[in-house]
């Protein structure tokens, strides 16, 4: 269960940082809207599971950010004499912070939009038996104190199929 999920983990974090990932579809929102870097910088991208309170006292890590990590992993024996056939959900978190309150939500949009574009240009087969359909589901919390004052995250679940031998 372990391999299902790190392959399904390592397979999505490697398209958001590849060359068709964050990057390409953050500069054409850029493009797109008139956004500069400054009100729209480029984000840090981390495989990491880990609470705001706790990051920011451990790492002081920087925002934006694009975290990515497993959720629930089933295995559903879909395929016969497989050892693994199911889903993995993997979740994106992204975070914002920000010393004004209405900057927030816009920078989570944009940013969701990123992430989404990703997901809608990489439906199929991302390899090693990992295959991705289309699906995912965003929630966007509210904002809260923390990071430059307040921080608001979204999280996206991709569910991620995956079929070992």
């Amino acid at each position: 269960m372990a391999r299902a999920t790190n392959l399904a983990l390592t397979s999505l974090f490697d398209l958001l940082r590849g060359s068709n990932g964050v990057a390409k579809h953050l500069t054409a929102i850029r493009a797109e809207k008139q956004i500069d870097r400054i009100e729209l910088p480029d984000p840090w991208c981390l495989a990491l599971n880990a609470s705001i309170d706790l990051e920011d006292k451990a790492i002081g890590i920087k925002y934006p950010q694009i975290l990515v990590h497993a959720g629930k992993t089933r295995n559903l024996l879909t395929e016969k004499f497989r050892k693994f056939s199911g889903v993995v959900e993997v979740v994106v978190e992204i975070r914002v912070s920000s010393d004004k309150l209405n900057l927030l939500d816009r920078q989570s949009l944009l940013y969701t939009d990123v992430v989404t574009g990703v997901l809608e240009d990489c439906r199929g087969e991302w390899g090693d038996c990992v295959f991705y359909s289309g699906r995912y589901e965003a929630e966007s919390g509210p904002a809260k104190k923390g990071g430059k004052h307040f921080v608001q995250v979204t999280r996206i679940s991709v569910p991620v199929d995956v079929s070992l031998g």
